[in-house]
């Protein structure tokens, strides 16, 4: 489900939105809230979205400002760039990882690892993070990857496609 309720559903209770500044009860059962002392409604952009086992994170909605939260974005990336079954969410990892950038160096250990990946994408993506990162310690791990690298270039058995997105990764400049 990823619709907004009307507040005509069957069984709702209580739907308080909050989008009119008050804690009006949205359903026809009347269950009104009242706001004590100086609460007030403001708006968060969330940067980390848990669903189930996955946490999905939005890196330009990060608070760089808060080392915390950063590091909570960091470590959640890491955890499945590290061990998640499906590939797609391990390039996404990579790609978001790349998008913080410095504060991202925690997970330069475990985008190095990701050089050993059976899928090609999840090694690209963990090279480009590393140029993203910058950090000296991002860029010495780049020379990691370049076995890996040409690797893919030589394999005959790789899609075409990645022979170019590993072209690309070995030929953009780092600096």
């Amino acid at each position: 489900m990823n619709s907004t309720l009307a507040g005509t559903e069957e069984g709702l209770v209580g739907y308080w939105n909050f989008d009119d500044g008050t804690a009006k009860d949205l359903t026809t059962n009347g269950n009104d809230g009242e706001f004590k002392g100086d609460a007030s409604i403001i708006e968060v952009p969330l940067a980390i979205i848990e669903i189930g086992n996955y946490k999905f994170v939005d890196p330009t909605k990060l608070d760089f400002e808060n080392p915390e939260e950063v590091e909570a974005a960091v470590n959640a990336l890491i955890q499945q760039l590290s061990q998640d079954p499906d590939a797609n969410v391990r390039v996404s990892s990579a790609a978001a990882l790349g998008q913080i950038g410095k504060e991202a160096a925690a997970a330069i250990p475990a985008l190095t690892r990701a050089f050993q990946d059976q899928n090609y994408n999840v090694r690209i993506s963990a090279v480009d993070a590393l140029k993203s990162i910058g950090t000296s310690e991002a860029i010495k791990a780049t020379e990691d990857a370049i076995p890996p690298l040409v690797e893919i270039q030589q394999d005959n058995n790789v899609p075409a496609g990645f022979h170019h997105s590993a072209t690309r990764a070995l030929n953009t400049k780092i600096f």
